[in-house]
């Protein structure tokens, strides 16, 4: 396998887990440290989980590629 293909796999894999980082523990964080749960705090825990789905499927697309 060449080195330029394990690279970009690589480059997928990572991608893909920060996307799966970011869906599940980033708007726990958020709503947990919020406390009171005003509407802000869920926008901005929606936002960062679509930014997470986003990584996810940009991840899987790169890795379909190779």
């Amino acid at each position: 396998m060449p080195v330029a293909k394990q690279r970009h796999e690589l480059w997928a894999e990572a991608i893909r887990d920060i996307g799966i980082l970011l869906l599940v523990f980033a708007p726990l964080d958020t709503l947990f440290r919020a406390g009171r749960g005003n509407w802000v705090d869920w926008l901005l825990a929606l936002g960062v989980a679509l930014l997470g789905l986003l990584l996810i499927a940009i991840g899987i697309r790169m890795e379909s590629e190779t």
